[in-house]
């Protein structure tokens, strides 16, 4: 485990950068030093940095109006006023 802004110390090597657990709704991307999937080699004496950004992931709603003209209607769903209150 390491801590957020902190200095780590690690050998040099092959790691792989990540998070779990947190909070539902939040979509993660790494960048810095390490690749989009959160790959690093270290080499000795050198000082990298990885970021890890979560950003909250709006909210969608999709309304879809479905009109049946099977009687003799001619109306289309553009004829019709949606509201989401």
């Amino acid at each position: 485990m390491v801590q957020s802004g902190a200095t780590n110390e690690f050998a040099p090597g092959a790691y792989t950068v990540g998070e779990s657990g947190g909070p539902a709704g939040y979509a993660g991307s790494i960048s810095g030093d390490c690749n989009a999937q959160g790959q690093i080699t270290i080499e000795s004496a050198k000082s990298y940095t990885c970021t890890i950004t979560n950003n909250d992931i709006a909210p969608k709603l999709v309304v879809v109006k479905h009109v049946v003209n099977d009687n003799g209607g001619t109306f289309d769903a553009e004829d019709f006023t949606l509201t989401v209150e």
